[in-house]
């Protein structure tokens, strides 16, 4: 039993996928982990009171990407990818910010990513689309990585974030 998809990519040759308890899948490791990854969403914060920031921009989904199937189905260390935040805006357009930070299944902190140290910005003129962050060479170890997110609108208050988002 594994909720490592990398590993689960390299060394299974079948994979099951277990919902609620029951089979909800068995096959190619490639076609339940994208099933898997697929199914994944952000999860339900914004009664748990996690979730926090004006509302104007939501992120609604994140997926990570492989570039040699392209298919939602994690990250792989050394390889290239990227991750999708899709989104949807009350307000366009609207210049803001992106920062995320992955924490591996023992607690630490590994990666940061955020756009005003890059001193970029993005400008969404859409009511809803996707962000990309491409990573040439993902530099994460084979692990399940929790994602805490931010948005926050250039030169105004945070629009989005969450702990714990979810699971990449």
């Amino acid at each position: 039993v594994s909720h490592n998809m990398t590993s689960i990519l390299s060394l299974c040759s079948r994979a099951v996928l277990i919902r609620s308890g029951t089979k909800a899948m068995e096959g190619d490791p490639q076609e339940v982990v994208a099933a898997y990854q697929s199914a994944a969403v952000l999860k339900d914060q914004a009664n748990a009171g996690e979730r926090t920031g004006s509302g104007v921009v939501r992120i609604t989904g994140v997926e990570g990407h492989m570039e040699s199937s392209g298919a939602p189905m994690g990250l792989a260390n050394g390889e290239p990818g990227w991750i999708e935040f899709r989104y949807e805006s009350r307000k366009v357009p609207i210049r803001d910010s992106l920062a995320f930070g992955l924490i591996n299944t023992r607690g630490v902190y590994c990666s940061h990513c955020s756009m005003d140290t890059l001193n970029q910005t993005l400008v969404l003129d859409r009511p809803s689309g996707s962000i990309v962050c491409r990573l040439p060479r993902c530099p994460l170890l084979p692990d399940d990585y929790t994602m805490n997110l931010m948005l926050r609108e250039v030169g105004g208050g945070c629009l989005d974030y969450m702990q714990n988002a979810t699971t990449l």
